[in-house]
């Protein structure tokens, strides 16, 4: 699927883990937050395989 980027609509614990709803289009993923632990709802991330990778900017946020 490549990295895409969304915005988190919603943050929870499952197991332990933080994870999050991110809105990407239409659709909703569901992305692990364990790499970026300062993320907070509203903000954009970049995320591949169900991993988030790093937070961006607005200028930065496409789906490739």
């Amino acid at each position: 699927m490549g990295v895409m980027s969304g915005e988190i609509a919603e943050i929870y614990l499952e197991d332990g883990k933080a994870k999050a709803k991110v809105r990407v289009g239409s659709a909703t993923m569901v992305v692990d937050l364990m790499l970026v632990i300062s993320a907070k709802v509203h903000d954009r991330i970049a995320f591949d395989s169900g991993i988030a990778l790093s937070r961006v900017g607005k200028e930065k946020a496409t789906v490739s």
